[in-house]
């Protein structure tokens, strides 16, 4: 992705306001508890895995934006579509040399 003018633009259509982020090449990550799976979302993608743990389940969704892991209580079937909501303040931001900005 990149940043300019204060915004984070990604594939698959993620985009987002950063604050006091350096304009250029960038790639955002997120926490599975930081994406979050709802009837409609910012993103869509396909499940293409789920692991159970028991009282929580990680369902693991892909689309253009490539893999994103969501934490949920109520998990959702391999091959289902999803919409996705990301919670853009908690995103972990990195140069394209990998490290942290």
């Amino acid at each position: 992705g990149t940043i300019a003018d204060g915004r984070f633009a990604g594939a698959g259509g993620v985009s987002f306001a950063v604050d006091g982020a350096a304009a250029g090449p960038a790639i955002a990550g997120f926490r599975a508890s930081d994406v979050r799976i709802e009837a409609e979302g910012e993103i869509g993608g396909v499940v293409r895995a789920v692991e159970d743990l028991g009282v929580e389940s990680y369902a693991y969704v892909e689309g253009e934006y490539g893999t994103l892991v969501s934490r949920t209580e109520r998990p959702p079937t391999a091959g289902q579509r999803v919409a996705l909501r990301l919670d853009a303040s908690r995103a972990k931001l990195f140069g394209a040399d990998g490290k942290r900005r």
